[in-house]
């Protein structure tokens, strides 16, 4: 009798045993996954959801755009951004001087230089150059042959803030200075720029849904053992 309770205790222990061998396993398995998904990176993604707006004679030009690409180093930006008229009702506005625009759209490329990069405040010098073209005619003109079609290299220099209050998504805020060279056109679109949008951290979103998936599984492994 002695020796099946023995044997017994001694299968429980051994079961026991091999359970938490497993589940310590499980646990360092999970450490190296997650430590792997934050890690530093060199290269991370961005985006940005922009609306521009261009003071000219005390009315402004709103433009609505997505920019795309990537920050080497936490320091440097390097992307292309595409804009079009803001057909949106936040700062909705297609005049400027004497000039009604009913298409506006150019591709821009863009550097920015990350001076500041704090936990909830990020400073930045964005420059860049892009290629384009505009339909504008004067206002109250509905004659086709009054319309101006001209191509332009918008080039702009600026400070950009960016506040993070959440790790994923965060508000632009930022200005500058702004010289469009135009094809042949009196409109003139050169001054300074004030801009808003809305700031996505891609890479920290990728990274926080891999660590979800990752504790999900994991939490459904420990259960398998118990």
């Amino acid at each position: 009798m002695k020796c099946v309770f023995l044997f017994l205790l001694s299968g429980i222990v051994c079961t026991s045993l091999q359970a938490q061998s497993q589940s310590d396993s499980l646990r360092q398995k999970f450490d190296k996954d997650s430590a792997h998904i934050y890690r530093y990176r060199k290269i991370k993604h961005y985006a940005n959801i922009d609306f521009r707006n261009a003071y000219v004679d005390n009315n402004f030009l709103s433009l609505a755009g997505l920019r795309l690409g990537v920050t080497i180093n936490n320091r440097h930006t390097i992307g292309i951004g595409g804009y079009i008229l803001n057909e949106f009702a936040i700062l909705k506005s297609n005049r400027v001087r004497t000039y009604e625009f009913d298409k506006v759209s150019y591709l821009t490329l863009i550097y920015e230089y990350i001076l500041h990069d704090g936990k909830f405040l990020d400073i930045l010098f964005p420059i860049e150059v892009g290629y384009g073209s505009y339909i504008a005619r004067p206002v109250g003109s509905t004659a086709p042959e009054e319309s101006l079609h001209s191509a332009m290299v918008p080039t702009g220099l600026g400070v950009k803030f960016l506040l993070m209050p959440s790790a994923w998504i965060g508000l632009k805020l930022g200005g500058g200075y702004r010289y469009v060279w135009e094809e042949n056109s009196p409109v003139g679109l050169d001054g300074l720029y004030f801009s808003i949008g809305v700031r996505i951290d891609v890479a920290k979103t990728i990274q926080d849904l891999q660590y979800y998936q990752l504790k999900k599984k994991f939490k459904r492994n420990l259960k398998t053992l118990s």
